[in-house]
């Protein structure tokens, strides 16, 4: 590891005789974007067999995609028909490798071919996974415990093979990065567009991360640079890239996509941070990975028109001569049934919560309520507090919606709240309607050092209020 890290370090202090060439360095880029469109479909045929498997334990299931193992090729990286790719990873990875021994440095060519390689080798164990997972499914009883328990172990090697796949994609990152800085210091024509494209992917992936690690620190303030970023490339001329007219019309038409997929992430992000709802089928995933996997890579990577992929278009359209960006790789996340993991006890999909939100569906929230806890899972009853007038709410625990658009009637519901032991937990009640004596009111009963408290909620159509759970220590 030590020498690797000075190979790397070595790259910036390397002085080559001639400017790096982007040519062999953007085939690199290519095989790494390749790769994360081919890992895109392998995720999507594991999460079928994910709710698939649910289905004969104990949960609902809803198809997420119309296709199997039967309806794509063999090896999806391969891709002899040419469905997904006009070169397959491999074929990039062979001409990056041929090209990158005659126009980079021995070093950079070094550690490019060995992270290539490990890439190669985990593209090939996910698709393998594909068929792997038909084997310990088709003609096994299902409804025996020993034999599901199986079934997800191995859907946990998925699990891994996508993690490792984006340690790998990093690694191979840091040479890129350090070739571009080398490059931008010693071109002294380095474009002011390119500059700016690396700012948006730059704050983007920043954003993208936070979200991704389940970590929502700080996000306000990564979302303003990302949109003051996006703002700034939005008023960057690109009309005079090409002398070709046909060609300067694609360049115009990228970089519009560009920018309107830009935007369009940037709302997601907001939405996300704003609380809002998220699918019923995404409930248990929760709302980290919904808005990852979901809403926001598609406005970023190439089977989503997104901003990184159209970005890639002007450069290669223009010809110009930097190196390509990057695109983010999806996350698998497996999805227990209730009998292996015991859901009735509800857990927030964001495990630290630093601050209360201050708005939630562009709705003011008022938070001047605690209450303490004593118990880790902490049992709340919710009712309606006034007459039963119709009330229709909804009630968020620390970012997830747990209950919506429900009326409230007599009698109470219940809940089993695992509180997060580190940062901050709260509820919130969200009127849908006021109903016929507004506003909507709601009661919460819990259990505090062995005796019965409630408290009262209210909210309208301009406010939500919320309550903060303290969780104290019984000694």
């Amino acid at each position: 590891m030590k020498y690797l890290l000075g190979l790397i370090l070595g790259l910036f202090f390397f002085k080559a005789s001639a400017a790096p060439s982007h040519d062999a360095l953007n085939l690199y880029v290519d095989f790494v974007n390749k790769s994360v469109h081919g890992m895109f479909m392998v995720n999507r045929l594991l999460v079928e067999y994910n709710l698939e498997l649910n289905k004969y334990v104990d949960l609902e299931s809803e198809k997420i995609n119309n296709y199997s193992n039967k309806d794509l090729p063999q090896d999806i990286f391969e891709d002899p028909d040419h469905w997904f790719y006009d070169v397959s990873p491999y074929e990039l990875a062979l001409r990056a490798k041929k090209a990158g021994s005659l126009a980079l440095t021995a070093e950079e060519n070094k550690l490019l071919s060995m992270y290539t390689d490990r890439m190669i080798a985990l593209i090939k164990a996910s698709n393998k996974l594909r068929f792997d997972m038909d084997k310990v499914t088709i003609g096994i009883d299902l409804t025996k415990r020993d034999n599901i328990a199986k079934v997800y172990q191995k859907l946990e090697e998925g699990v891994k093979l996508f993690e490792d796949f984006y340690t790998v994609q990093q690694d191979m990152e840091k040479i890129l990065d350090a070739t571009r800085d080398r490059y931008k210091a010693e071109n002294a024509a380095f474009s002011p567009l390119y500059q700016q494209m690396v700012k948006v992917q730059k704050t983007t992936r920043a954003v993208l991360n936070r979200i991704r690690n389940k970590n929502a620190e700080h996000l306000q303030q990564l979302l303003t640079a990302q949109e003051l970023e996006i703002a700034r490339l939005s008023k960057m001329r690109v009309d005079n890239l090409s002398a070709q007219k046909s060609t300067q019309a694609q360049i115009n038409t990228h970089f519009e996509n560009a920018i309107h997929s830009a935007n369009k992430l940037c709302l997601s992000a907001r939405a996300f941070q704003q609380h809002e709802s998220i699918p019923q089928k995404y409930h248990l995933y929760g709302r980290f990975y919904f808005y990852y996997n979901v809403e926001l890579l598609d406005k970023n990577n190439y089977y989503g028109t997104g901003v990184i992929s159209e970005l890639n278009n002007i450069i290669q359209a223009a010809s110009l001569p930097v190196i390509k960006l990057t695109e983010m790789p999806h996350i698998f996340q497996i999805i227990y049934p209730r009998k292996i993991d015991n859901l009735e006890v509800i857990r927030s999909s964001d495990p630290f919560v630093e601050f209360l939100p201050d708005s939630i569906k562009s709705r003011i929230i008022m938070k001047e309520k605690s209450i303490r806890i004593d118990e880790e899972v902490a049992t709340i009853e919710l009712f309606d507090h006034m007459v039963v007038d119709g009330d229709i709410v909804s009630i968020n625990y620390n970012g997830d919606w747990i209950l919506e658009k429900v009326e409230l009637e007599r009698g109470s519901k219940k809940f089993k709240l695992q509180l997060n032991k580190e940062g901050r937990n709260f509820l919130l009640l969200h009127a849908d309607n006021v109903g016929k004596r507004p506003p909507n009111t709601i009661g919460i009963r819990y259990t505090y050092r062995g005796e019965d408290k409630e408290v009262i909620l209210k909210s309208d159509y301009n406010t939500s209020e919320l309550i903060e759970l303290k969780w104290v220590s019984k000694l």
